[in-house]
């Protein structure tokens, strides 16, 4: 955030609808300064379930099928973000997924 204060723009500049402020951790974490990193643990939560079908070790493929900048290559990110996006088109990346019980049969 401090590359944003530095630009003029700091959190006290951001409005939040009203009674919002004060229902996040986040927000008032941010406002105090307090905010060096996050941390998992408090982004955690069982806010998404899945199918008990689902629960177990999966091995996943996504292969790249296009790459977009709908609000152009500055906004992408780093210079050359989006010429090293686009050379992946087409390849494969293979991963492990597991999905744990959260608690009955939630998933």
């Amino acid at each position: 955030f401090a590359s944003a204060k530095d630009e003029g723009f700091g959190m006290d500049d951001v409005v939040l609808p009203a009674g919002q402020q004060e229902k996040t951790w986040l927000w008032q974490s941010m406002r105090e300064g307090k905010l060096d990193k996050l941390t998992y643990g408090r982004l955690e939560g069982p806010d998404i379930f899945y199918p008990s079908w689902m629960y177990g070790l999966w091995n996943v493929s996504s292969t790249t099928r296009t790459v977009q900048a709908p609000l152009g290559e500055q906004l992408f990110g780093r210079p050359g973000a989006l010429e090293e996006a686009n050379k992946e088109i087409g390849q494969t990346l293979q991963y492990k997924a597991r999905f744990k019980k959260a608690g009955g049969d939630a998933v």
